[in-house]
């Protein structure tokens, strides 16, 4: 049963991530369009959640360890 919900959980979340991406995608090629740097994809919603998503990666690497 735990290697079932593993692999569930395994799933959301790479179906999650993927969803994140091309939203995030979509977002950086409106920014291109509109002429702006493209470091302004960073400052649309789904910038923020990865940018939360790689602190937090980050945080718990530092905290582990």
């Amino acid at each position: 049963m735990e290697k079932v919900l593993f692999w569930a959980l395994a799933g959301l979340v790479l179906i999650l991530s993927l969803l994140l991406g091309k939203w995030f995608s979509r977002e950086a090629k409106k920014i291109k369009m509109d002429g702006k740097p493209m470091y302004h994809a960073y400052f649309t919603t789904p910038g923020i959640i990865v940018l939360i998503c790689f602190s937090i990666i980050i945080v718990y690497y530092f905290v582990s360890s």
